[in-house]
């Protein structure tokens, strides 16, 4: 999963470092832009909507922390880096992931970037579950019925006209549906037809390999090439913004 930043730093040196930083432990993290200036704070982030913005507080003309109570920021990750701790009230009325003062410690910045992309997965995973209506799905087994969390099953297998359930917690399932039973049961926002014998959640998809298919690893360790023709479609399901 790639994420898009902006750095708001009027100090070349701390801009550096911090970038500098980013590359060498969060190779994931596109910088878009970069401003020195209060002024164009606004600008940026709705030019780019990135999902952090890492932000000194104190700029050579204003607070930038000032500029976000005009605007929306609920879907903006927001860490503060400053020379000062005085404002750390401020930043947790803004509601920032993190408020870190100079110098950075790349401790303290790798846990923040950590924390924020929680809150970017955590934001990710509340808007599928909006688009699907069905929470929990009811499969057959030899003592009656087995009901089961959709949120988590990770993949389901093909076997012919049966299907093996995959989950996070509870030993594979082998029941008598076939995958395109599960396919039309389950909500399009979360699974995907990935090839002919996978129907995958995208909540555990952990990869996507290039190639000329294109395969995907999955958090369970489980890999498999995409079906001929999947590639784009699946890239575009994943994520509409990113670009392989």
């Amino acid at each position: 999963m790639t994420y898009t930043a902006i750095i708001v730093e009027d100090n070349p040196v701390d801009a550096e470092v911090l970038r500098d930083y980013l590359h060498k432990y969060f190779p994931e993290i596109t910088i878009a832009a970069s401003t020195d200036s209060v002024t164009e704070i606004k600008k940026l982030l709705l030019q780019h909507s990135p999902q952090i913005a890492f932000m000194d507080i104190e700029l050579a003309n204003g607070k930038s922390i000032e500029v976000l109570d005009s605007l929306n920021t609920e879907n903006i990750q927001l860490i503060f880096i400053t020379s000062h701790n005085v404002f750390a009230i401020d930043a947790i009325r803004a509601n920032a992931v993190d408020y870190i003062v100079k110098p950075v410690d790349a401790v303290l910045l790798k846990k923040a970037v950590l924390k924020a992309f929680g809150r970017i997965e955590q934001g990710r995973m509340v808007k599928l579950n909006e688009g699907s209506t069905i929470q929990k799905i009811s499969v057959p087994t030899a003592n009656g019925l087995t009901f089961i969390n959709v949120e988590k099953i990770i993949r389901i297998e093909a076997d012919r006209s049966y299907a093996t359930i995959i989950t996070t917690d509870a030993k594979p399932l082998f029941v008598t549906r076939t995958l395109l039973h599960f396919e039309n049961e389950l909500s399009a926002n979360l699974f995907m037809r990935v090839h002919d014998s996978y129907l995958v959640n995208r909540l555990f998809i952990a990869e996507f390999i290039k190639g000329k298919t294109g395969s995907i690893k999955m958090t369970d360790g489980f890999e498999t090439n995409l079906s001929i023709g999947k590639k784009e479609s699946f890239l575009h399901w994943m994520q509409d913004d990113t670009t392989f």
